[in-house]
């Protein structure tokens, strides 16, 4: 849950971890997550940077929601870029 290495893509949506819970009786953690509101394209020529899961994105949207870690469809490194942040996914799929 360290700034860094909290970022990991959740169906369509990129969120950053904000903590893991075990709960008993339950076999996988689940992640307590938050998700940006805003997602841009960061480079749209010779294709648009989302096919590619490279995005840019601003706002958090305030609100924490569990996830199952099997639900993790990627692990991301976000990284401040000007204004706002750009989201690269890690070439390895699991956490």
């Amino acid at each position: 849950i360290r700034n860094g290495d909290n970022c990991v893509k959740v169906n369509k949506h990129f969120c950053l971890i904000r903590n893991i819970v075990v709960v008993e009786g339950i076999d996988n953690p689940v992640l307590v997550v938050e998700h940006f509101r805003r997602v841009f394209d960061f480079f749209e020529y010779p294709l648009n940077s989302s096919e590619l899961d490279i995005v840019s994105v601003s706002g958090l949207s305030g609100n924490l929601e569990t996830v199952d870690i099997s639900k993790i469809g990627r692990k991301c490194v976000c990284l401040p870029y000007k204004d706002r942040y750009v989201i690269l996914p890690l070439s390895h799929s699991s956490l």
